[in-house]
């Protein structure tokens, strides 16, 4: 107790309020994606994701720069893999976005390369056809 500046006695408030005590427990886990609080920090508790997904997706990007043909069909390969793995997991194993990027990247890779080589052929056989002298035939023909 201790006198205040009117002459009454104050009683000093060790607490605020009377609240709970509202440490969290660690032996519950908490909802996934939801943030949680740890000895270090906030953290979230996300799904633990797919190997097979980021190796689709890291070869579905490589494939652009690289190698497009086996990058493309490893990232396919591995992408397949991975959507069925994470389908069969039953939500404990995340990574599917990732697995159908690589995919994508992946398909669409083997289309253009596909396109560019049926382009070059074609283009070959114009060249081919155009340097002939006036008159004479040639054996191959696009169409």
């Amino acid at each position: 107790m201790r006198d205040s500046s009117a002459g009454k006695p104050t009683q000093r408030v060790g607490t605020v309020l009377d609240t709970p005590n509202l440490t969290p427990s660690f032996d519950t886990p908490s909802p996934a994606g939801m943030a949680s609080y740890t000895s270090g920090g906030y953290e979230t508790s996300a799904l633990p994701i797919s190997t097979a997904a980021t190796v689709s997706l890291v070869f579905g990007i490589l494939g652009w720069f690289m190698a497009p043909v086996i990058g493309s069909i490893i990232a396919i390969v591995t992408g397949t893999f991975a959507r069925r793995k994470i389908t069969e997991s039953n939500g404990q194993l995340g990574g599917s976005n990732l697995a159908k990027a690589g995919i994508i990247m992946g398909y669409i890779q083997l289309v253009l390369t596909a396109l560019c080589i049926i382009l070059y052929i074609a283009f070959v056989i114009w060249i081919i056809n155009s340097s002939l002298p006036l008159g004479s035939t040639c054996m191959i023909s696009v169409f």
